[in-house]
């Protein structure tokens, strides 16, 4: 009998997973469908993942006031990495845009 228990706490743990898995397809389905329909969701991703910005936009970064006591390690810094991806030249997302216009 303990490893009919057993079998049966392992099928709804599997049924779980199933559906945790089956609900991110749905979403990455839907992600895959917002990208092949237009500019917005490459935008948007452009904006979030790559930190860009258009063109005549400018960029604020809001960086909190030191702890009374703060050390090193926790004192606010500029990001270097989203730094660097402002940097990247607006040229990855001018080149998205084209080529959708292009296809259209």
């Amino acid at each position: 009998m303990p490893e009919v228990f057993q079998l049966q706490q392992e099928m709804e743990v599997t049924k779980i997973e199933v559906k945790q898995l089956q609900e991110r397809n749905q979403s990455l389905s839907a992600e895959v469908q917002d990208l092949k329909k237009g500019l917005g969701a490459i935008e948007e991703r452009a904006r979030s993942e790559l930190g860009m910005i258009k063109k005549g936009e400018v960029y604020y970064q809001v960086i909190e006031p030191a702890r009374k006591k703060a050390t090193p390690s926790n004192k606010q810094r500029v990001n270097r990495r989203t730094v660097n991806r402002l940097m990247i030249n607006q040229s990855m997302l001018d080149k998205a845009k084209t080529d959708g216009n292009q296809q259209q």
